[in-house]
């Protein structure tokens, strides 16, 4: 799963997010009841948007960790969204439970959320089992 964020605060703030965020690791689990550990990636894409990539068991925590319901822009970004998302190729951001997050340091750093992207499956050989393609 991807999520498409727009990062704002200073930069050393958002340093020290960025490296939080490449050092959580997830389990992602394969359908022959397997798992591989593996890091989450941040990709930095045109004008600004970041995305983060990681297993889709583990949307809810990122998203409440994230704090994709609290946008400080909101009504401003409400009427763009739609096209920012249609060029990005993403999706609106789903419900989310918040009853679970990470401990990433956010402090001093606003995140205004796009959207989000999913993966599909694939094949792995080595382990003869499906999973998501990250």
């Amino acid at each position: 799963m991807h999520v498409i964020f727009i990062p704002y605060g200073e930069r050393r703030e958002l340093e020290i997010f960025f490296r939080d965020l490449e050092a959580q690791k997830f389990l992602l689990p394969f359908d022959n009841n397997q798992g591989h550990y593996i890091h989450g990636a941040v990709r930095m894409l045109p004008f600004g948007f970041v995305e983060y990539i990681f297993p889709k068991e583990y949307a809810d925590q990122v998203l409440h960790t994230l704090d994709f319901k609290n946008n400080p822009y909101g009504a401003l970004t409400n009427y763009i969204k739609p096209l920012i998302r249609k060029f990005l190729k993403c999706e609106k951001i789903p419900t989310y439970k918040e009853d679970k997050y990470f401990l990433w340091i956010k402090d001093h750093i606003s995140v205004i959320p796009i959207g989000v992207r999913y993966d599909g499956v694939i094949f792995d050989k080595f382990v003869n089992a499906n999973h998501e393609a990250l």
